[in-house]
C-alpha cells in the first residue's frame, strides 16, 4: 500500500559511501534524479548550496551506531537505544522537536549501516546477556523513504537473530512494502505515532491522516508483526479527550489487541530555542506552560496527570492488560498516575523488559 511520501529532486553523494551497496539501491530507485559527488571535507559547502526538503543526502555514520536515547535524570527514562539510521524528516509537523535539533532541511541516510550490521561490530554495543530496546525513529522517521533505501529489510534480518533485542520502527509513513516482504519476527516492532484528527489534519498535514496510519497498522499486525502505538505529543486544547477517545476507539477497532505490545504516552513539550515561535504556530498550542527540570516547557502538572489517567482508563476499557507507560515524565508523575514509580531509570528499565519481553 506504499504511499511515497517524499519526492527527491536532488541526491547527494560523499564519495566515501560511493560504493556502498545501499547507495547504489538507492541510486538504482532513483536513476533520473540530479546527482552530486563531494568530498568528505566538502560536505558543509555542499549542503549548504544544496539543502532543501526534496534534497538527499547519503553519508557515512560518524560515531556509534547504536546510542541512548538523550533522556535526562529529571524524568523517567526507559534506557531506550537508538540505531543512527539517518537524520530529518519532511512531514513537516509543526510540533516537531527537530526543528530546534536539526539545521538543514534534507533528508539523509548513513547509506554504510549495513556494513556497521556486522555481528563483531553490534556485539560491542550490546550483551548477549542483556536485553535491549532498539528504534530507529529518534532523528528521522523510521519509514518515511523506506520505499527507496529498503533500509528495514537489511534490519530485520539482521535483528531476527537476536531474541534479546526487540527492534522497533517508529513511523507517521504507509511505506510498508518492504516490511511485508518480509517473514515477521516477533521481536520486530512497528510502530506508529497517532493523535486526534483534528491535530493529524492541522499539526500533522503533511502526514498520512490517522486513518490510513491505522490501516497500515491493520496490514502489518495481519501480515504477522506485532505494533506499538505512541501518543506523543498529546496536545490539551478544549475538549481534546473526546477526539482522543475516538481515536482509541479506532485503534483497538483497526488493531487486535493482542498484537499491541505497548502504548506510549506524553504530553506537548517544548524547547528554549522553539519558544519565540512556537506559540505562534496554532492557536491550539496556546496555553501555560512552566519551564520544567529538563529545560523544557510542559504543560503544569496536574493537567498532564489528569490527561495521561484519563488515556490509561480509555485504554484500559479496551484491553485490561494492555502495558501503557509515560513518556519522558517525572516520579511524581507516575506516582499519581499508576501509584509507583522508579527509584532510577535502570530500574524503569527492567520493569519496561519484564512487560514486553514476555511475548516472545
Amino acid at each position: 500500500m506504499t504511499k511515497q511520501n517524499t519526492i527527491i529532486t536532488k541526491l547527494l553523494i560523499n564519495e566515501k559511501v560511493l560504493h556502498s551497496p545501499l547507495t547504489k539501491r538507492i541510486q538504482s530507485k532513483l536513476p533520473s534524479v540530479e546527482t552530486i559527488v563531494f568530498q568528505e571535507n566538502d560536505m558543509k559547502k555542499t549542503l549548504q548550496t544544496n539543502d532543501g526538503p526534496t534534497t538527499l543526502l547519503l553519508t557515512n555514520l560518524k560515531g556509534q551506531p547504536i546510542i541512548m536515547c538523550p533522556g535526562t535524570t529529571k524524568y523517567h527514562c526507559c534506557n531506550y537505544r537508538i540505531l543512527n539510521i539517518g537524520h530529518n524528516c519532511t512531514f513537516n509537523c509543526t510540533y516537531c522537536i527537530l526543528q530546534d535539533y536539526l539545521k538543514t532541511k534534507s533528508l539523509s541516510v548513513f547509506t554504510d549501516i549495513p556494513e556497521y550490521m556486522q555481528k563483531n561490530i553490534i556485539e560491542k554495543n550490546i550483551s548477549a546477556e542483556s536485553l535491549y530496546r532498539i528504534g530507529t525513529g529518534e532523528f528521522t522517521d523510521s519509514l518515511i523513504i523506506d520505499d527507496i533505501t529498503e533500509l528495514s529489510s537489511d534490519l530485520v534480518n539482521f535483528f531476527r537473530d537476536y531474541p534479546n533485542v526487540l527492534l522497533e520502527f517508529k513511523t507517521k509513513s504507509l511505506n510498508i512494502d518492504t516490511l511485508l516482504k518480509l517473514k515477521p519476527a516477533s521481536n520486530i516492532i512497528v510502530a506508529w505515532s497517532v493523535n486526534s484528527s483534528l491535530i493529524s489534519n492541522i499539526i500533522e498535514s503533511d502526514s498520512p491522516s490517522l486513518d490510513e496510519r491505522l490501516e497500515a497498522a491493520k496490514i502489518i499486525a495481519k501480515h504477522g508483526y506485532d505494533v506499538a502505538i505512541h501518543f506523543d505529543p498529546m496536545i490539551l486544547y478544549e475538549n481534546y479527550f473526546d477526539d482522543y477517545q475516538v481515536t482509541i476507539q479506532k485503534i483497538y477497532k483497526a488493531i487486535p489487541k493482542e498484537k499491541i505490545r505497548w502504548i506510549s504516552i506524553g504530553t506537548l513539550r517544548f524547547t528554549k530555542g522553539l519558544k519565540s515561535t512556537f506559540l505562534k504556530k496554532s492557536p491550539l498550542f496556546i496555553d501555560e506552560f512552566i519551564l520544567a527540570d529538563d529545560q523544557k516547557f510542559r504543560y503544569l502538572r496536574f493537567r498532564r496527570e489528569k490527561a495521561y489517567k484519563e488515556m490509561v482508563k480509555e485504554i484500559r476499557n479496551h484491553n485490561p492488560n494492555q502495558f501503557i507507560y509515560l513518556c519522558m515524565e517525572s516520579a511524581t508523575v507516575w506516582k499519581n498516575v499508576f501509584g509507583f514509580n522508579f527509584k532510577d531509570n535502570e530500574e524503569f528499565e527492567n520493569w519496561f523488559n519484564e512487560k514486553v519481553f514476555t511475548h516472545l
